[in-house]
């Protein structure tokens, strides 16, 4: 497998760390967004599969044996594994953990049609090939947008694969958990403009949620 890490614009020198690696260090100058980010590694990327994770993400020692145990069955497009917290100490960080944000359970039973968080999914090149790239003009959202678009246009599917485990780093404070779930927010809308048909929730069913 190859390593590709893409920085788009971090001031934290996180591309010099990298370098000490055996990994290929790309940039991504062009667009803010780390979709674009995603679409600039899928571009320079060999291999025929293609797993994404994100940058406050630790994948586990096995999570590519794991993610492509069922790689020789070609009705599955998208490969998904389950997403953890990370070592959660802070009350903000324990909130998350208890309210599952960005575990694969709740996009995997969205309302409008499954999808999996980028934090933790594989896709084969031919998806790409097929449906094109990243929407790397949406805010958030776009792992939704990827999925929604390989299943309606192509006859992928989806697979879940629980014991391929990355392991997230939640916020640690309230004012990092707000923005976080504005972006998500924003993210939604922005969906909505694309998929007309999606329902989005109210401000009760939010508030249920959390309580």
């Amino acid at each position: 497998f190859e390593v590709i890490v893409v920085d788009n614009g971090s001031n934290d020198g996180s591309d010099r760390i990298a370098k000490n690696y055996d990994v290929t260090m790309l940039y991504e100058t062009t667009i803010q967004s780390s979709y674009q980010a995603r679409n600039t590694g899928i571009a320079k990327a060999k291999g025929d599969l293609l797993a994404f994770t994100d940058s406050d993400c630790i994948v586990s020692a096995d999570w590519l044996s794991n993610l492509t145990k069922y790689w020789d069955d070609y009705t599955i497009g998208c490969f998904g594994g389950e997403i953890l917290s990370y070592e959660p100490n802070t009350m903000v960080e324990k909130f998350s953990d208890r309210y599952g944000i960005l575990n694969q359970s709740g996009v995997l039973n969205h309302s409008y049609m499954p999808y999996t968080a980028t934090a933790n999914s594989a896709y084969r090149r031919e998806v790409f090939d097929i449906i094109g790239l990243f929407n790397p003009y949406l805010y958030s959202g776009g792992d939704a947008d990827i999925s929604w678009r390989m299943q309606k246009q192509t006859e992928f599917k989806i697979k879940f694969i629980p014991g391929a485990i990355v392991y997230h780093k939640h916020r640690i404070d309230i004012i990092g958990l707000y923005k976080q779930s504005k972006r998500y927010e924003y993210g939604q809308l922005l969906l909505h403009k694309i998929y007309p048909d999606l329902k989005l929730a109210t401000v009760k069913e939010r508030r249920a949620e959390v309580l």
